[in-house]
């Protein structure tokens, strides 16, 4: 918000008419300072700040300062015509956005002193893990505020936040014991997040193991691992995996700032490349979201184990990490292609097929669209025809073993295309113009196509300024389509032998940024 007014306000034209004499022209406003600046930043009695409204941050409304009318004068109006200060949109050279920081500061959430220090590697690897608590009874910190008695106190009860109805009580109801209650459980969950010896982090380590190479085998190999061990270890990790994609809503709402990635295919090598560039020490210590867009088996040859790591880090960094549902996650079209195949000849015919059945169960209750800031829809595929609201994706069933005869809206966000111009055909645009910009897609078999009306429609009807999907290759790892509001990411290079790049976008201080992986 500009200062101009406020300054001209608390001191008067004096100043400014005193320029004018002594340089024989209009003072400019941004050389009229007070004399002591820091004394009268301050709101004067006569200003009202009014109360931020936390709008989407891609149309923030921003800080209105008025003046009483009575305070100006037809004089102040001449002199400076800002004096008179109203509400800028976002697209005035004078509005200035507010960062997310700024919002959260402004919010009802408390912060709180994690539990514990983590020691980290140059290379990003995490080595020590100590508590605070105990680091401050060996004098090496001082005052951590942590109530010994209180954790004592709450020990049995630590694994367990509450009930559903006392969580969901409000903060003038709710008790100080389950405050404490969730206090500790959120600082029991991040410590337990650096265990070593839980379930994602073996697995992690495990991965690890498969990736470098040793002198008794090669790199992305598992060398002399007991296989079947392994795909029982991998089964736990879907089943705990499972269990926290089913507690999610099936329309996810997250805040930049945040990573989008596309398609995987299994490509485990251009996975790790994207994880030592975005989240090197782990999503748990990102400051940032990360959100994948599905496909992440089929075709590539490591359909498991890029399963296997994004399951961990899922299981890791629930709040932060979160993987929606591509057209590949569906058990009939893995068995057209590579997943069933590689599941079975990785960990034999029986217990193969028990992996596999595991990691689809998993794959049935995934999210299938994702909001970031209230303004950018991501899906797998394409938007759907949805004649409501987006409050009613979250009816889809879930779990949903055969969404295309469960949930049409499922399969569409999962399948569909903006239409190519090479596919317009004259019984194509007859379709599109007879249903509402849609059409049926002829080069999936299943599922439609949408034109630029139906695009615009979407994003008008629910308040949206662009759309982000996968589902189709592109050559630089992403394309810009529908007048720049809808983008497509794809994450796997040189996919099928081909000479594509990989790509993720962010989406952060109101931009959506394309970043471009060298893997080679």
């Amino acid at each position: 918000m500009s200062i101009i007014s406020h300054l001209v306000h608390k001191n008067g034209l004096a100043r400014r008419k005193e320029a004018q004499i002594k340089f024989g022209r209009p003072a400019s406003p941004g050389l009229d300072f007070p004399s002591s600046p820091g004394l009268h930043c301050l709101p004067s009695p006569g200003f009202k700040i009014k109360k931020l409204k936390q709008n989407s941050p891609m149309d923030c409304e921003q800080v209105e300062t008025d003046l009483p009318s009575d305070s100006h004068t037809e004089e102040d109006k001449k002199v400076n015509p800002d004096v008179e200060m109203h509400s800028l949109g976002s697209n005035s050279e004078a509005s200035i956005p507010l960062s997310d920081g700024l919002f959260q500061s402004l919010g009802s959430t408390n912060y709180t002193l994690a539990q514990h220090t983590v020691k980290v590697r140059r290379s990003g690897q995490i080595t020590d893990i100590h508590l605070l608590l105990d680091m401050e009874r060996a004098g090496e910190v001082c005052d951590t505020g942590f109530d010994v008695d209180e954790i004592n106190a709450f020990e049995p009860n630590r694994n367990c936040r509450g009930s559903k109805n006392d969580r969901s009580m409000s903060s003038k109801t709710r008790t100080p014991e389950s405050n404490l209650r969730d206090r500790l459980f959120d600082r029991f969950q991040s410590v337990e997040a650096f265990n070593l010896k839980s379930l994602p982090n073996e697995m992690v380590a495990a991965l690890r193991f498969f990736e470098h190479e040793r002198k008794d085998k090669p790199s992305l190999n598992w060398g002399e691992v007991d296989m079947i061990k392994l795909g029982q270890y991998i089964i736990s990790l879907c089943s705990a995996t499972k269990e926290l994609l089913e507690s999610e809503p099936r329309l996810l709402k997250l805040e930049a700032p945040c990573y989008i990635l596309g398609d995987l295919h299994g490509n485990y090598q251009d996975l790790v490349c994207f994880e030592k560039t975005l989240w090197r020490v782990g999503p748990h210590l990102t400051p940032a979201n990360f959100l994948f867009l599905g496909d992440y088996v089929d075709r590539g040859d490591y359909g498991i184990e890029v399963v296997s790591h994004l399951f961990a880090q899922k299981l890791q960094a629930p709040s932060n990490f979160f993987l929606l549902r591509g057209n590949h996650e569906v058990r009939d079209i893995q068995q057209m292609f590579t997943f069933q195949q590689e599941c079975l000849k990785k960990f034999g015919a029986r217990h193969g097929m028990n992996v596999w059945n595991a990691v689809n169960d998993a794959f049935d209750c995934m999210p299938l669209a994702a909001l970031v800031d209230k303004k950018i829809f991501c899906i797998h595929g394409g938007i759907p025809k949805l004649d409501g609201c987006l409050s009613e994706l979250d009816n889809i069933p879930c779990p949903l073993p055969t969404p295309e005869t469960q949930s049409s809206l499922a399969w569409q966000m999962m399948w569909n295309d903006p239409i190519a111009a090479e596919d317009m055909t004259d019984d194509v645009l007859e379709q599109l113009v007879g249903n509402k910009g849609f059409a049926y897609n002829e080069k999936r078999q299943t599922a439609c196509v949408f034109n630029r009306a139906a695009f615009d429609s979407f994003l008008k009807r629910h308040s949206l300024t662009h759309v982000v999907r996968a589902h189709e290759v592109k050559q630089a790892g992403f394309e810009i389509q529908q007048g720049g509001r809808l983008m497509t990411v794809f994450s796997s290079s040189h996919y099928c032998g081909g000479s594509n790049e990989a790509a993720c976008i962010l989406v952060h201080n109101y931009r959506m940024r394309a970043i471009r992986i060298d893997t080679s």
